[in-house]
């Protein structure tokens, strides 16, 4: 007798605990690297807000190694409140960004129904995470004042800069773990970077 063994969308312990370790991790990193941000914002405005591209390799690279809805959300939520608790410059803005950054990158992996873990899609999960954190960027630091076509041109380099320097990088960064068999217990270690129909069950006697 044959039985279909369905690939289980529950998060697990080691699932969970790799999430919030890699966002306790670079919620730390985050927090200097958050001075560099705000050099180049108090500089250049919403434009320079997306200069410095760093601050969504958490979530992306969660998402790659768990391959698991909430993977991205639940990171970067872990992840923005170490960074206010570590003295990000931002403070308590920080929760925000947590929020909508890890909604960002979880909604395109979504639309990609968590079966597509290759460098576009990492690209995408760092670049849209910006885009929707630009919303709260641009209101809590009034920059609606810039006028649109400002706005328009930092959200513009936003998906360039945040989709290779935190999309990418995590993509590179997870490959590296999984090539040196650190990924053996995630979904990372034996998936594709794409899965098709056929893998998405197997069957056991």
């Amino acid at each position: 007798m044959q039985r279909v063994a369905t690939r289980s969308n529950t998060l697990n312990t080691l699932d969970i605990v790799i999430i919030a370790v890699l966002g306790v991790v670079f919620g730390i990193l985050n927090s200097p690297f958050g001075t560099i941000y705000q050099t180049f914002q108090a500089m250049w405005g919403p434009v320079g807000a997306n200069v410095f591209g760093v601050f969504d390799i958490s979530q992306v690279l969660a998402m790659y190694i768990v391959r698991k809805p909430g993977a991205a959300f639940i990171n970067m939520m872990i992840n923005g409140l170490v960074q206010m608790l570590s003295g990000n410059p931002a403070g308590a803005i920080t929760l925000g960004w947590g929020f909508t950054q890890g909604l960002g990158t979880e909604i395109i992996f979504a639309l990609f129904r968590y079966r597509r873990f290759d460098w576009l899609a990492c690209f995408l999960g760092g670049a849209a995470a910006n885009t929707l954190a630009n919303v709260w960027t641009i209101i809590v630091y009034g920059f609606i004042a810039a006028g649109l076509g400002t706005l328009l041109a930092g959200v513009a380099l936003g998906i360039v800069t945040y989709g290779i320097m935190s999309g990418i990088v995590a993509w590179i960064l997870g490959n590296a773990l999984k090539r040196a068999g650190v990924l053996a217990s995630f979904r990372a270690g034996s998936e594709p970077e794409i899965l098709g129909e056929g893998e998405l069950s197997s069957r056991t006697i």
